[in-house]
């Protein structure tokens, strides 16, 4: 649910600004903030700089390298 994704995020976001920013976003921007995949493209990852799981940030770079790790330690396996 959106509350809990809202939840997890909160605790994963390192930033105070990001995160007192996520608070006080209405349900669409939430939600086009929080839903979702990454996707990449010719340009590579990009994103506007604020809170949330499809923007660039601490948290989103995070899961990017962790899942980009995943992927070459399986590749070469």
């Amino acid at each position: 649910s959106m509350k809990d994704l809202l939840s997890r995020y909160l605790r994963e976001e390192p930033n105070p600004d990001y995160r007192e920013q996520i608070k006080n976003l209405d349900p669409s921007e939430l939600s086009s903030r929080l839903e979702g995949q990454w996707r990449f493209g010719t340009a590579g990852f990009r994103a506007k700089m604020e809170a949330g799981y499809l923007r660039m940030n601490r948290v989103s770079i995070a899961k990017i390298i962790y899942s980009l790790g995943k992927y070459l330690s399986n590749a070469f396996l």
